[in-house]
């Protein structure tokens, strides 16, 4: 029984976090959005420079979460 709490403590926590993070994220568009207001083509420019790195970051972390817990949760 405790092995459930601690897997719905840890899932909780997890969440929490997921939820704070897409805040913040939120809060960032916000904040270059407010700094690019007059210009379209820098607020793309700063979209693509921001992605690029966002994208391959989550295709690495992704693949190594993956190839760590898969064969863990077997």
């Amino acid at each position: 029984m405790s092995k459930l709490s601690f897997l719905a403590r840890t899932s909780l926590l997890i969440a929490f976090f997921f939820f704070i993070d897409k805040v913040l994220a939120f809060v960032r568009v916000g904040i270059i959005s407010r700094q690019f207001a007059n210009s379209v083509d820098m607020l793309d420019t700063c979209n693509a420079a921001n992605n690029l790195p966002d994208v391959l970051v989550a295709l690495i972390s992704g693949g190594a979460l993956a190839m760590a817990f898969i064969p863990l949760m077997s």
